[in-house]
């Protein structure tokens, strides 16, 4: 799981280009109360930024220099002021349609589209503060919470700060996917943000594709995120990372090899991606054993289901 922490460029640069791909919708959709989402998931936490139930940023938007430099209109607000007679703010006044022409559109400065006010842009988030992996999960949001907190400190984006929802899905895919709809349907998030979760974002990419939701610094290590026109992963994937580790080995002369790896379906895809490379290049897979997590309550490493011994001079991969 990649932590989205060191990314902040990438992300923003992401976020806008999945802005650009939403479109406009010309009207704020209606919010709806983020202290209760009926899925059993945390609803808050305190370490995001305007993580909670109605968080605010403290400025309304400036509208940049298109506009030479004068206040965005109030929130909600549905255009911004007309130029003044013989002012050229960023172009000609365009003259009245003729008969039959196109309207011109008035122009932004409030609600641009869902979960997007004159203020702010509205983020759900997926941690992991529980579950078998919550031990270091927890630290992935942090990367987060560094990456957002920064942006919305250097005056966000186009003068609007992030509001951020967080939901806990204790790596567990269907409390994921309950929390993503309930940010998505009821809350009008804008996009979802760095979710490191696998089986939670394998198993959204389908549906955030069907709503037009950007889910933007997913992991990527399941590779059915890769094929989500709305999925922005930033890392690499499970089999990806098995054939570079693979291509590295070989080419340092390792020939035998013992493989653990967990137990699904992204885990078997790495060893079997190992093995093809391994083999390929006259190698040999030794031992090949699945892993289990003991207890989904607890944050204990993971447990070969039935431990072998390995050939003496055997080396180890692993995926995670």
């Amino acid at each position: 799981m990649a932590a989205c922490g060191g990314a902040s460029t990438a992300q923003q640069a992401a976020l806008q280009r999945a802005g650009q791909q939403q479109g406009a919708s010309g009207a704020e959709n209606a919010q709806g109360n983020a202290n209760s989402n009926g899925t059993g998931a945390t609803n808050s936490n305190p370490a995001l930024p305007g993580s909670g139930s109605s968080a605010q940023s403290s400025s309304a938007a400036q509208s940049g220099s298109a506009a030479g430099g004068a206040a965005a209109p109030a929130q909600g607000a549905g255009s911004a002021p007309a130029p003044a007679a013989g002012t050229k703010p960023g172009g000609t006044v365009p003259a009245p349609p003729k008969p039959g022409g196109v309207v011109p559109q008035p122009g932004g400065g409030g609600a641009t589209d869902t979960g997007v006010t004159a203020s702010s842009i509205k983020l759900g988030h997926i941690g992991i503060y529980s579950g078998p992996v919550g031990s270091f999960g927890a630290n992935l949001s942090y990367a987060c919470r560094a990456t957002l907190q920064t942006a919305n400190d250097t005056g966000g984006i186009n003068g609007r700060k992030y509001d951020v929802l967080v939901r806990d899905d204790a790596w567990d895919a269907t409390k994921g996917s309950a929390a993503v709809r309930d940010l998505v349907e009821r809350q009008n998030v804008f996009a979802m943000a760095c979710t490191q979760s696998v089986p939670t974002n394998d198993a959204i990419t389908p549906y955030l594709d069907q709503q037009k939701v950007p889910n933007v610094g997913n992991d990527g290590w399941g590779e059915a995120q890769y094929g989500g026109a709305w999925s922005f992963p930033v890392g690499a994937s499970a089999v990806n990372q098995a054939q570079n580790l693979a291509d590295y080995q070989v080419a340092h002369g390792t020939r035998k090899v013992g493989v653990l790896y967990l137990n699904n379906t992204t885990g078997q895809a790495y060893a079997d991606a190992y093995k093809k490379i391994l083999e390929a290049s006259g190698g040999q897979m030794a031992v090949a054993q699945a892993a289990n997590f003991d207890d989904p309550g607890t944050s204990t490493p993971p447990r070969a289901t039935s431990p072998r011994t390995a050939t003496p001079g055997t080396r180890r991969s692993t995926s995670r």
